[in-house]
């Protein structure tokens, strides 16, 4: 169910219900699920900016859970030419017994992309993350992409390099990898 208001304010309810049953008389080791998973939430949209926020109440006899979740979304084309986005997003989850367990989740992503000229354009990402959760242990990351896109006639050339940077309880890792794509349009 969703109400949308002109104001730009769009209250809804999603429920998603589910009810199983096994044929066999053994069932070896399955647990037939039964779920009521109910998700209340708000979205505001003003322009180019997009608010969210959900609370989610998932009874189940496999793995319950609570969940609260927030979101903020803004995308603005500039005077010369550019298009940009900035996208946040923020969650915090409760598993009920038998997997106890309290997970945190941030991630903030930024994405700017500019023609440079009618055949060549440029684009550049940021995105960071992190995780705190109470039987993994925290991680947070950064990855980072940088494109450079040439259109000539029907045919687009695309070189990404990408570069990623992870750290957890158990080991820091690195990345990186560089992309070359042809492509041509028919």
């Amino acid at each position: 169910l969703r109400q949308q208001f002109d104001f730009g304010l769009s209250p809804y309810y999603r429920l998603r219900w589910q009810h199983q049953r096994l044929s066999a008389d053994e069932p070896a080791g399955i647990t037939p699920e039964d779920i009521s998973d109910h998700v209340f939430g708000l979205e505001f949209r003003r322009g180019p900016l997009t608010l969210t926020g959900e609370f989610q109440k998932l009874y189940s006899n496999v793995t319950p859970l609570d969940s609260i979740r927030v979101g903020v979304d803004y995308s603005r084309r500039f005077s010369f030419g550019a298009t940009g986005s900035i996208r946040a997003r923020w969650m915090e989850t409760t598993f009920g017994s038998p997997n106890d367990r309290e997970s945190r989740f941030f991630s903030a992503e930024g994405r700017l992309r500019y023609p440079i000229t009618s055949h060549l354009l440029i684009e550049g990402a940021a995105l960071y993350h992190s995780e705190e959760d109470s039987l993994s242990g925290d991680d947070d990351g950064v990855d980072l992409d940088f494109s450079l896109e040439w259109l000539f006639r029907k045919m687009e050339i695309r070189v990404t390099y990408e570069y990623g940077r992870y750290n957890d309880d158990f080991a820091d890792s690195e990345n990186s990898a560089l992309y070359v794509q042809v492509r041509r349009n028919f």
